[in-house]
Formats: C-alpha cells, structure tokens, sequence
C-alpha cells in the first residue's frame, strides 16, 4: 500500500524540464487574470464614481504613473533599449487592435455625440 502511495506521486510530480517549460504559461496567466481584475475594478469604479475623473481619465491617470515609476525605476532592459517606449508601444498596438480597427471607437464616439 506504502509503494502504491509513492508511485501515484511519482506520477504526479513533473520533471524539472517540465516545469521550466511550463513556467511562461504560469507567468502569462497570472498576467492576465491581473490584467482582467484591473480592467474590472475600473469599470465598476467608473459605473459607482469612485474616481475623481470622469469615464476613463482615471485610467490615463494611471497608466501615466505608472509608466514614470517604470521610467524611474526600470531604466536597464536585457531585451528592450527604452523599457517606457516599448510599453508605450505596446499600448497604442493594442489600442490600434482592440478598438480602433474593430470599429468600437467610432462606436462609441458616435454614440457619446448622440448623448446616449
């Protein structure tokens, strides 16, 4: 009984090699679910007022501190020369991507004009 209970471990446990290769998915989720939580609480901030500014300047607020403390405090990159214009870039991509070239933008501009 002993050797079944060390075997059904030994199955269980991953190699080194495995877990290594695994360890950039883990670090990508963990990134995401932060990043939808984020998202999240600042909707639910914009819906219950909890910000000074209105819609999503709170958001641009932010991000702008966000980006001097990374300015500040990560200016050495192994792989990106200017850490803040990477990320900078990075933000109007997805900006392009996600609402621009989707249609969402106009969307929503036409719909603020019309007052709804």
């Amino acid at each position: 009984m002993a050797v079944d209970r060390a075997e059904r471990t030994q199955q269980k446990r991953p190699s080194a090699l495995g877990t290594l290769l695994g360890l950039p998915w883990r670090i990508a989720m963990v990134v995401l679910v932060s990043l939808f939580c984020s998202i999240i609480i600042e909707w639910v901030g914009m819906v219950w007022d909890w910000w000074s500014l209105p819609g999503s300047g709170h958001a641009e607020q932010t991000m702008s501190t966000e980006m001097g403390w990374l300015d500040t405090a990560f200016t050495r990159s192994l792989l990106f020369s200017d850490p803040v214009a990477t990320a900078s870039a990075l933000v109007e991509w997805l900006h392009t991507w996600l609402f621009v070239k989707t249609g969402i933008a106009g969307w929503l501009a036409a719909n603020e004009a019309s007052g709804g």
